[in-house]
């Protein structure tokens, strides 16, 4: 049940973070609607996503990997997983319709590279899935890199130079 709380209050969160000014105040209205859980799971929720705010807008320029910094990046620990997870937003065009359609995406990855070969993997992935069939690939926009690093092994670890 927690859990279902939990990914519920996740799902209103960013609206709540633009409006309100004070974490209290966010943890306040979503107990009062119901979507109360564990007071430092909410607190680490909320500070994940207003980092993550905070770090989309230095996304929009990003070119190459080797402009990152540790700052930049989430830390995830994750069991089994490749050491990067980039998420952000694919743009998809209908060519019948010209419409463009946008979903959130998630990559796992273990080396870093430039963003047109990202773009490029990520294009050929999701293409391969025929809920994306008939839809041509326009572009990706980072939101979040998380890495399964510590912050001592962060020194370029898993990237390469191009």
């Amino acid at each position: 049940m927690a859990l279902a709380v939990r990914f519920i209050a996740k799902q209103v969160m960013p609206q709540l973070v633009r409006l309100f000014k004070t974490t209290d105040q966010i943890i306040g209205y979503l107990r009062a609607v119901g979507l109360s859980y564990r007071r430092q799971n909410m607190l680490d929720d909320i500070r994940a996503l207003r980092g993550r705010e905070a770090r989309s807008e230095s996304w929009e320029t990003f070119e190459h990997w080797r402009d990152l910094t540790e700052g930049k990046l989430i830390d995830m620990h994750l069991k089994d997983r490749p050491e990067y997870r980039v998420i952000g937003t694919a743009y998809w065009t209908d060519p019948e319709t010209g419409e463009t359609s946008t979903n959130m995406v998630s990559y796992y990855t273990d080396l870093l590279t430039n963003m047109a070969e990202l773009e490029g993997e990520i294009s050929w992935r999701y293409e391969q899935e025929e809920r994306y069939a008939g839809r041509i690939f326009a572009g990706f926009q980072i939101a979040d890199v998380w890495h399964n690093l510590t912050p001592r092994e962060w020194t370029g670890v898993g990237t390469r130079e191009l």
